[in-house]
């Protein structure tokens, strides 16, 4: 929260910023510099060793590596491992490239050697560029530096005359920067505005990773706000324009203001700071360079060393160290820095002057570490949460929701047996006679059904396709023998349908609200996490793949009469699941994918549980235990004439036809037919 709190009083501080046109430069007040500058003493680093400096050094300096000249594209930036250290990490034991290395690194921590070691490759590289800039015939044109209100001669060619950073180390640990790149463009490499690239995490001395998070503050570009942001990239992040506009060749300079958080190396002895100033990524030779770092309180540091120079060709010569005030240094290069040469501060501070971070910092870095996860499981928490609220309102007050369901002889067979068979069908055809759609005949042997009307009514669309798959458009007479075994199971898929829609849609109804809360729930913490992340573009992935996987798992969950459609439905839906799993995977954390799926799953199991035999559908079982009760009570009263046929559908579905069987022959019972149709075709 002090972060936040922090980004947003420098914000509103910053306040104003908006977009305008871009023009040429023009007089700039001058910034401050140093009055004198000495040169850089021996690196006085009290907390290490000699031999851990140098492999800290070593590993931490790996990290920051580009293009060689020869192979740099047209873009500002640029940010890929070379040649010749890939080839030298690739080598087997000690390679010759990693003893010149070495020795370069000993250098560091030796001074009284020679301070910089040339490699084959890169020296070449970089003499070739000093002598291309160094030639007499140079076109200058005048331009007004940030650090002088005079008029200057500098290059025509397309580079960065100067770049400065003030950098304050406030108390809690955040680092601020305030960046000043002057840019000389010609549409060359430069034809829009400039970006840079950011490190994502800096190297602790114990080889761990310690990420880093930043708060963009605010830009301007000649004096005039610009609309910048930025946004994390899959190796780092990227101080970018939120548009890319063209620029016209001139003189420009860009001003750009940024909270580092998590960027301070805290040991036990001491803190340290570490910065690249110019971050060895831009495509561009860097005239004049700098920092002026602001410490929290006065004291002279442990230690200070600046390094500049590629990873291949480390020196400590041309950089110098001043005191400005009791609380703040300048660092100074005294020569340009060539195509992939970096300006490197490390500065080992009394343990104490940064204050360590406490349990609130701890926890929300922690949170920011695994945003995704995070707000993920948050969701799927309050999904469970949202489960137990809902599904005891619902126990308490089943009987008095509008969500019903409607009981008629197959679905009152499924909640007293728990599935689906033939005497659910045989129940259904005694609904029909009692309805006078059809007629049941018994003759020895032969069984007939008798269609008595060609327009049935109060039939649903499946019982009316289970009627015409009995009876052809001319046939008006059904014999249910094996021949005709077909047209039963046909006409007895139809109810098996009916019967699944009509469960599938009570159970929609019922939980219909649990549903929309729980997939709310799911998508605010996707939309949390990409915010969190800054990057709403995530959304454009998290949420469909979400819906694809409720997809995968509807196909998976599929059930069905036919043997081979449940199959191919579950391939699939588990195919559809895989491939939406690795797809989300690239955006976000195995952990938060894991975390998503897993609150799909329990959205289908939690909506399904509400409707098990042990669940919702309880009391409706139970009332098929009391219809039993009441068909028993009243058993001598419905063997009286009619009264049979209002209640045999339901008598065949609750196994009862044995004790309705009349001792005389009542014309209006046909349970003796029906009993003889299910052991046909049982």
């Amino acid at each position: 929260m002090k972060k936040f709190f922090l980004a947003l009083c420098l914000i509103l501080w910053e306040s104003g910023f908006s977009s305008a046109k871009i023009v040429e430069i023009s007089d700039q007040s001058a910034a401050p510099r140093p009055q004198q500058q000495v040169q850089n003493e021996k690196p006085k680093v009290k907390s290490m060793s000699q031999e851990e400096l140098r492999r800290f050094l070593e590993e931490r300096v790996k990290t920051t590596v580009i293009e060689d000249a020869d192979q740099v594209s047209s873009a500002s930036i640029s940010s890929v491992s070379s040649p010749e250290v890939q080839k030298a990490r690739e080598e087997q034991n000690k390679s010759e490239f990693q003893k010149i290395y070495e020795q370069a690194l000993a250098k560091v921590v030796m001074p009284q050697r020679p301070a910089e070691v040339l490699l084959p490759g890169t020296a070449p590289q970089i003499s070739s560029q000093q002598q291309n800039w160094q030639k007499p015939d140079f076109p200058v044109i005048e331009a007004v530096l940030p650090d002088s209100p005079e008029k200057v001669l500098i290059p025509a060619r397309e580079h960065i005359p100067y770049l400065m950073t003030q950098i304050d180390i406030l108390p809690e640990g955040t680092v601020k920067f305030e960046e000043t790149v002057t840019v000389v463009a010609n549409g060359d490499k430069i034809s829009t505005l400039i970006h840079k690239s950011l490190p994502d995490a800096i190297l602790l001395r114990d080889g761990s990773r310690q990420n880093i998070d930043y708060t963009f503050i605010g830009a301007t570009i000649n004096g005039i706000p610009a609309h910048y942001r930025i946004e994390r990239r899959k190796n780092g992040f990227l101080l970018s324009p939120k548009k890319e506009e063209p620029l016209n060749p001139g003189v420009y300079t860009f001003r750009f203001a940024y909270l580092a958080h998590n960027l301070m190396g805290l040991y036990p002895d001491f803190d340290e700071f570490y910065w690249d100033v110019t971050g060895s990524s831009w495509n561009l030779v860097i005239g004049k360079t700098g920092a002026v770092v602001t410490y929290p309180q006065a004291g002279e540091p442990l230690g200070q060393i600046v390094l500049l120079g590629s990873p291949t060709r480390l020196s400590t010569n041309g950089g110098n160290i001043v005191r400005l005030s009791p609380v703040s240094f300048g660092y100074r290069a005294a020569r340009p820095l060539f195509i992939g040469e970096g300006f490197h501060i490390i500065s080992s501070l009394p343990h104490g002057i940064v204050a360590a971070p406490d349990w609130s910092d701890r926890w929300f870095a922690a949170i920011e570490k695994n945003s995704d996860a995070f707000f993920c499981g948050l969701s799927l928490l309050m999904i469970i949460i949202g489960f137990l609220v809902s599904g005891r309102y619902i126990r308490r007050n089943v009987g008095q929701l509008k969500v019903s369901l409607k009981k008629n002889a197959p679905l009152m067979r499924y909640l007293h047996r728990g599935r689906y068979d033939i005497k659910a069908f045989a129940s259904f055809l005694l609904e029909l006679y009692k309805k006078n759609i059809i007629d049941i005949q018994q003759a020895e042997e032969t069984i007939l059904l008798v269609k008595r009307t060609d327009q049935p009514k109060n039939l649903s669309l499946y019982e009316q396709k289970a009627l015409q798959a009995l009876f052809g458009p001319n046939d008006a007479v059904f014999n249910a023998n094996k021949n005709n075994l077909v047209k039963i199971r046909r006409a007895a898929r139809y109810i098996e349908k009916e019967l699944r829609l009509a469960l599938s849609w009570f159970r929609l109804r019922l939980n219909s609200g649990y549903i929309l809360f729980s997939l709310g729930m799911l998508f605010a913490g996707e939309i949390c996490a990409a915010l969190f992340a800054e990057n709403p573009g995530m959304l454009q992935i998290l949420v469909p793949g979400t819906l694809l996987l409720v997809a995968g798992c509807l196909l998976f969950y599929v059930q069905s009469t036919r043997n081979l459609w449940p199959i191919l439905a579950k391939a699939v839906g588990t195919a559809l699941i895989l491939l939406t799993l690795a797809v989300l995977a690239a955006v976000v954390s195995v952990s938060a994918v894991l975390l998503i799926f897993v609150s799909v799953l329990v959205i289908f199991y939690f909506t399904t549980g509400y409707t098990t035999r042990n669940g919702l559908l309880k009391p409706y079982i139970d009332e098929t235990e009391a219809l039993k009760l009441h068909l028993r009570k009243h058993h001598d009263n419905i063997l009286l004439g009619k009264e049979i046929i209002n209640q045999q559908a339901n008598i065949l579905a609750l196994d009862m036809e044995e004790d309705f069987i009349p001792d005389k022959e009542n014309e209006y019972c046909k349970l003796p037919t029906m009993k003889e149709l299910v052991l046909r075709f049982k």
